[in-house]
């Protein structure tokens, strides 16, 4: 793990995989990095969207971010819910709120599977965080009237994102992220089909 860091790290900076120790599991109390005060909520989307690695670790530390990826969950929600229901309000706010729980669904699936079946090194608020950042680019299921298959490809850029996040917080490699990523989803697509069909 020693010799990744210091393969990957540019001189001067901070590392971009870092050691997986227990200090990584605690959210940090200190004030973010001067990069992360840089980094707005949409950069941070933008970033993650992008499968950036180091915004997944500045989410997992800033505990300022659930906030963040909160709104991020329920704006990607109410832009697949402007499809089915345009002119619904209420059913609107149903899908905000079940994309709310599928979000915290995927979450505790991935800790019950990554972080205790296949001994991933992030806690609860990490993974919440990052999963919640990972669920940007369902905003594009918003141009579904416009670009067939846009839906299907925004959920599946989604199980990307959300493969990367795990990859980065948990210390996996790519197969365990994206098993734990898909057993996380399966109840996900459940409530998703559930609320809103």
């Amino acid at each position: 793990m020693v010799c990744r860091e210091r393969c990957w790290q540019r001189p001067g900076a901070e590392p971009i995989f870092p050691t997986m120790s227990a200090d990584f599991n605690k959210p940090s109390d200190s004030p973010p990095t001067a990069n992360a005060v840089s980094r707005g909520v949409w950069a941070r989307v933008r970033d993650a969207a992008l499968l950036d690695r180091s915004v997944y670790d500045e989410v997992a530390r800033d505990r300022r971010a659930t906030r963040q990826a909160a709104c991020v969950v329920i704006l990607a929600s109410l832009a697949v819910a402007s499809i089915d229901y345009p002119l619904g309000w209420i059913e609107m706010a149903q899908a905000a709120a079940a994309a709310v729980l599928q979000w915290l669904v995927w979450a505790a699936m991935a800790h019950i599977v990554g972080g205790r079946i296949l001994s991933g090194n992030a806690d609860w608020g990490a993974l919440i965080r990052v999963l919640g950042f990972a669920r940007g680019p369902g905003v594009f299921a918003v141009l579904a009237p416009l670009v067939g298959g846009i839906h299907l490809a925004a959920q599946a850029w989604v199980l990307v994102a959300g493969t990367a996040a795990l990859r980065a917080v948990m210390g996996f490699g790519t197969g365990r992220a994206l098993v734990t990523s898909l057993v996380g989803m399966v109840p996900y697509w459940s409530v998703q089909l559930f609320y809103l069909h």
